[in-house]
């Protein structure tokens, strides 16, 4: 018998590892987080800047090896990402949570075609992922209303038209009345329409008051001048 075919009887013949064994050990949810692409489970909302205060955009997504926000085409720096792990209990898979803040002064400093904006690219064994564009906006409300209400004078079961105009705003004001300065509820004889504008097809006596149009966004809310309808 040769020297070596003692050794080869002695010595296990070595083995070569199957491309499946490396998902030995680990539990299912690992194993199928790395045949896919990642997939997210949470999208970075659009936002608005009040006054100075930053806002935070938010990103989760599994199975993800990174995650990293791109605003307006360029890379957010690794230092200004805050990044986080997670496993879920149900099904022990991991997924990644990624945050990034977003200041005034970015907003403003940026002159570009369109609204500031960033997403997310995540990345996987198998490849990377995007979210959608978050666009991010500075809120304002102007003070003054672009058109005010004006006080008339109507016979009874006559026709009371009040316009109002709200100022400009971002995001765009939602428009409420106020009926000597208690909210004015719609029903199926006073309505405000999408325009904005108060109509009461048949006026009544008790509709003589006080009206007030108000507007309001995230960021203020604004009086316009008080018209008076009287019901004759």
């Amino acid at each position: 018998m040769q020297w070596f075919e003692l050794v080869s009887r002695v010595l296990p013949t070595p083995r070569i590892k199957r491309p499946y064994e490396k998902f030995i050990g680990r539990s299912r949810g690992e194993a199928l987080q790395s045949g896919t692409l990642p997939r997210f489970l949470q999208e970075p909302d659009d936002a608005y800047i009040i006054k100075s205060n930053p806002i935070e955009l938010r990103c989760r997504a599994q199975p993800a090896l990174q995650i990293f926000f791109k605003c307006n085409g360029e890379w957010v720096h690794q230092s200004q990402h805050l990044s986080q792990e997670h496993t879920d209990l149900g099904t022990g898979v991991k997924f990644r949570e990624v945050m990034i803040n977003v200041s005034r002064q970015q907003v403003e400093d940026f002159h570009g075609p369109e609204d500031y904006w960033c997403l997310c690219v995540a990345w996987s064994h198998l490849g990377t992922s995007k979210s959608r564009k978050a666009r991010v906006r500075i809120a304002y409300l102007r003070k003054n209303f672009e058109q005010d209400p004006q006080g008339t004078e109507v016979p009874l079961k006559g026709m009371i038209l009040l316009h109002c105009r709200p100022p400009e705003g971002v995001p765009l004001a939602e428009v409420a009345w106020l009926k000597n300065d208690k909210p004015l509820n719609t029903d199926a004889t006073v309505g405000a329409r999408a325009d904005h504008n108060l109509i009461i097809p048949e006026a009544r006596l008790s509709d003589s008051g006080n009206y007030t149009c108000l507007a309001s966004n995230v960021v203020a809310m604004r009086r316009s001048a008080t018209a008076t309808v009287v019901v004759y």
